[in-house]
């Protein structure tokens, strides 16, 4: 856009004899859709940076699991295949947990992944 309004300005003025009306509008036209392009490209980037800076705020920091044995606390990002977590009410989850054993009043909070409320596990 930006290339091709710059060729219209040259094309309207040191190229143009008489200098056509016309190539200066198109150039114009060219060069303000440009901005709002740029505008709006920028306006979304800032947007979906937001956006994935609040879904990582909403990832567990510490979980507390079975290991040697014993209940220990760790860091979510240290948790490896094969380790037992302990759940209670109001935990936020690591998205590839496998439940084995839950209650039958067990409900998760997936709004923020669906869009819907709280579902009741079967």
């Amino acid at each position: 856009m930006l290339v091709g309004s710059i060729l219209v300005f040259v094309s309207w003025k040191p190229l143009g004899e008489p200098p056509a009306q016309a190539n200066l509008a198109l150039a114009i036209v060219l060069l303000a859709v440009f901005f709002i392009q740029a505008g709006f490209n920028a306006w979304q980037d800032w947007s979906s940076s937001r956006v994935m800076a609040s879904i990582t705020t909403m990832l567990p920091d510490n979980c507390v699991l079975l290991r040697d044995g014993g209940q220990v606390t760790i860091v979510a990002s240290d948790i490896v295949p094969g380790d037992f977590l302990y759940i209670k009410a109001g935990n936020k989850l690591p998205a590839d947990v496998r439940f084995i054993e839950i209650s039958s009043d067990a409900k998760l909070d997936r709004s923020i992944l669906t869009g819907k409320l709280k579902r009741k596990l079967i």
